[in-house]
């Protein structure tokens, strides 16, 4: 039945890509050339288009009868029903018809589906790359070809569409926009990307905070300092509460790279959250009034070759269960996409084993990242950059080497390298931006490591912002 009913959403860094894209001068072909972005029919600009009613256009999959309004039981008698020809808002596969319902659309109009999501589409003779999410499209092309498929969208449903979101002197397009309720500006110096500032406003509020605001979101916690009255539980009503807050910062984490840290250990008590979750929280919350915007800056650059990513650990960094977490940040020529805070799943039992986990996740994570972008056309290459010659030389080599306890089926990570598929370089720790993603950074660094990856802390409000 799961598989019966589920639709596919793209990845939320998918909608970041197009717009990295738009601002590169020249990107590498499915061969790995690289070509310019910009043609005869002018530059790449961005098209969002809002699909009415989407639901009720799928057609329906499952027999389903509904009761009918009481002027009909009044011609057809009270124990006839409706029989759904296409689905309804609610029922369970409506999101599934309704991806069958935009493949079948997109695939007539000449587009081809991506294979490592069903939400990608490319149109090659048109130059038009395609996400879906939802009822959502997002489109990279120029103005021309953009209008050129709102136009065929429009002979088949009902849609919204909101503007091409351009640079600035672009004839028919927009400098402004809200999508998926993050901020998009496109100005002089490239485009700008914000999560929804309403939701650090709402925990600021929630939590009573008036006081001055902290540097950091976190305080390093050392071993054998732990407080046995931090570890009874919540109340039921600050249960509720902790949970509710700990989500939107968990949303709120999405788009920004100093928090998921944070995130990461107040998600560990969502079921059962103790007066510690709670600190760490109302430490959060401060950080948030003197933090309340981060605004990522996506630059103009001439090309990207490869898909950059960045990746750290902190071995045994719980002190309660001694395990460790694993950061990776992943950059498109000097732009990033997207980063991650996760937890190793296995003890290690040394730096280098630690770094080396936090390997493999970053080499899994990296390769879906260049599978989605050659969905879209795009050939780049792999390089991982770690600060630990240990964790780099167990995936460099064969075999197992000297740490026998590790589970081979971790090692695929060295064929890999091997074959040249993935290069591994090292950087200094001072450069390495998933540094902030594994343990509790000063504040100085941890806005020197935000600025590197582009991120702003404006003081002022958005023009888009919403009120809370």
């Amino acid at each position: 039945l799961v598989t019966e009913f589920f639709a596919a959403m793209p990845p939320l860094w998918c909608s970041k890509v197009l717009l990295v894209i738009a601002v590169t001068g020249r990107i590498p072909d499915r061969d790995g050339n690289l070509v310019p972005t910009a043609g005869k029919k002018g530059p790449l600009c961005v098209k969002f288009i809002d699909i009415k009613r989407a639901h009720f256009v799928s057609k329906s999959r499952r027999r389903i009868c509904v009761e009918l309004p009481p002027e009909l039981q009044a011609i057809h008698g009270p124990d006839a029903v409706g029989l759904c020809l296409k689905t309804l808002y609610g029922t369970r596969d409506a999101a599934a018809c309704w991806e069958d319902e935009f493949t079948r659309a997109l695939l007539g109009i000449g587009f081809v589906q991506g294979r490592s999501s069903p939400c990608l589409f490319y149109h090659e003779e048109r130059g038009i790359r395609t996400e879906v999410h939802g009822d959502d499209f997002e489109s990279l092309g120029c103005v021309e070809d953009l209008d050129w498929l709102a136009l065929e969208l429009s002979k088949i449903w009902m849609i919204e569409d909101k503007g091409a979101l351009g640079p600035p002197g672009t004839r028919g397009t927009v400098q402004e926009m809200r999508h998926l309720n993050r901020l998009i500006t496109w100005d002089r110096e490239g485009i700008t990307w914000e999560a929804d500032p309403r939701h650090a406003e709402i925990i600021i509020k929630e939590l009573g905070l008036t006081a001055s605001g902290v540097s950091t979101p976190l305080e390093k916690e050392k071993a054998g300092e732990e407080d046995e009255t931090e570890e009874e539980t919540l109340p039921e009503h600050d249960t509720t509460r902790f949970q509710s807050m700990t989500m939107r910062a968990g949303y709120l984490s999405q788009d920004r790279t100093d928090i998921q840290r944070t995130v990461r250990e107040l998600a560990k008590g969502m079921k059962a959250p103790t007066r510690r979750h709670w600190r760490i929280l109302k430490r959060l919350g401060r950080y948030l009034v003197s933090h309340p915007r981060v605004v990522q800056r996506l630059r103009y650059q001439d090309k990207f070759t490869h898909l950059t990513a960045f990746c750290d650990s902190d071995h045994a960094g719980c002190v309660r269960t001694r395990k460790s977490t694993s950061g990776v940040v992943i950059v498109l020529g000097h732009n990033q996409v997207r980063s991650l805070c996760r937890g190793q799943a296995v003890i290690a039992l040394s730096s280098g084993e630690a770094e080396y986990y936090a390997l493999v996740t970053c080499i899994s994570e990296a390769l879906g990242d260049q599978s989605a972008l050659a969905d879209w056309g795009i050939r780049v290459k792999l390089t991982l950059l770690m600060d630990a010659t240990a964790g780099k030389s167990i995936g460099s080599r064969r075999g197992l080497g000297k740490v026998k306890h590790i589970n081979t089926i971790f090692l695929w990570v060295q064929e890999l390298v091997t074959s040249g598929q993935v290069a591994i370089g090292k950087i200094h720790t001072s450069m390495n931006f998933a540094d902030l993603l594994t343990k509790p950074v000063s504040g100085p660094l941890l806005k020197r490591l935000m600025d590197d990856q582009g991120f702003m802390f404006p003081s002022t409000r958005a023009n888009l912002a919403l009120t809370a």
